[in-house]
């Protein structure tokens, strides 16, 4: 059997999401775009050697959610003070946890923005409005067809089109619910720029039922490319 090369697209992804996404199948899944392949596959294989021969830790089944940082009176207290002086939970993490090398959405930054959202929402940064919520995609002929019809100029009734758009919508549906999709919006902490990104990714592909997946991914890069200045 041919050993299954990664292309330098698909090395660059698994680069950029290995450290976010600890577990060997969802990583297969997202690098291929195919929810059906597992760590047994060819691409499997593909995806473990590649990250054997970077030296990254995975794992072989889905890991735990991590648990809530736990923090001190004095902490919360540091926090909330960060938070009513305009500090964004990065900075306050950085100030909280000097030992630790953070990320921008490393867990402890995620642990502090939902505190502040718990403790004192109305000091929630509109920079971090989605920080920690995760994406979730329109399930549905009807709640895609509204997605379509607010992101463009359509006013399409689901009950009422032809098969060609019913085509369209549940292509389209597939194509933002895919692992990858997922990825890429969940990096964005703000929430009109996940709301911007959905609706421009929507534009450009909803009536384009026959895209390849390589095509779907280079207009994701495309508009990823857009927003990507807004990740600090």
């Amino acid at each position: 059997m041919t050993k299954l090369q990664l292309t330098e697209d698909q090395q660059t992804f698994i680069d950029e999401n290995c450290d976010n996404i600890l577990d060997l199948i969802e990583l297969t899944r997202a690098t291929f775009m195919n929810q059906a392949l597992d760590g047994r596959t060819k691409e499997g294989r593909a995806v473990r050697e590649y990250l054997a021969s970077k030296g990254a830790k995975y794992k072989t089944t889905q890991h735990e959610k991590a648990k809530k940082t736990k923090f001190t009176t004095e902490q919360v207290e540091f926090i909330l003070s960060g938070a009513e002086n305009k500090m964004r939970p990065f900075e306050i993490a950085q100030l909280v946890f000097p030992e630790k090398h953070l990320y921008p959405l490393s867990k402890e930054v995620i642990d502090i923005n939902d505190l502040i959202r718990e403790e004192a929402p109305e000091k929630v940064s509109p920079e971090d409005s989605a920080l920690g919520n995760i994406y979730r995609p329109p399930q549905g002929l009807e709640k895609i067809t509204s997605r379509v019809n607010a992101a463009t100029t359509q006013e399409l009734d689901c009950t009422k089109i032809n098969l060609q758009k019913i085509k369209c919508l549940e292509t389209v549906g597939r194509f933002i619910q895919s692992p990858r999709f997922s990825l890429v919006i969940n990096n964005f902490r703000n929430q009109d720029d996940r709301d911007l990104f959905e609706a421009e990714f929507i534009r450009a592909t909803w009536d384009k039922p026959d895209l390849t997946s390589d095509e779907v991914n280079k207009i994701k890069n495309m508009e990823d490319e857009k927003y990507r200045r807004n990740l600090v």
